[in-house]
């Protein structure tokens, strides 16, 4: 893989995966993990560059020591974490359930483009199509992504 393509990839997952941690920015508070590429172009050039994407980490790191401390203590990154997986139930429950009655079905469940997904992921790694996925399929794809 390029450099070129690895760093695109890089921006790709900072920009749609993130991080979770609540920030500060000129718009208010906001989740850096639903950040907006305009967020990330701190400058406002039109292009993101590693430092910015440094800069924003940075941001989220600070934002997540909620005592000022400059250290992240097991309770500050535990209420990170929880906040985020509340926040993933809510927009998962919001999207699947579609009789609206606040919880998941299997039938929701299986709906979800998350299976779906685990299912293009698994049809791509079984390169032989023979209906599993080999050590050797798993190692290939690993070593294809440290490229």
């Amino acid at each position: 893989m390029s450099n070129k393509l690895k760093y695109s990839v890089a921006v790709l997952l900072a920009l749609t995966v993130g991080t979770t941690a609540i920030a500060q920015t000129p718009k208010g508070m906001k989740m850096l993990g639903m950040s907006d590429f305009e967020d990330f172009d701190i400058d406002k050039d039109g292009k993101v560059s590693k430092e910015e994407i440094r800069g924003r980490r940075e941001i989220a790191v600070r934002s997540m020591d909620l005592n000022g401390d400059e250290t992240l203590s097991a309770e500050e990154l535990m209420q990170q974490h929880t906040q985020r997986a509340q926040l993933s139930v809510k927009r998962m429950i919001k999207e699947l359930d579609s009789n609206g009655d606040g919880s998941l079905s299997f039938a929701e469940l299986k709906k979800s483009r998350h299976i779906r997904n685990l299912s293009r992921m698994f049809d791509r790694l079984d390169k032989d199509n023979d209906g599993y996925i080999s050590k050797d399929e798993v190692q290939r794809m690993k070593n294809l992504l440290k490229r």
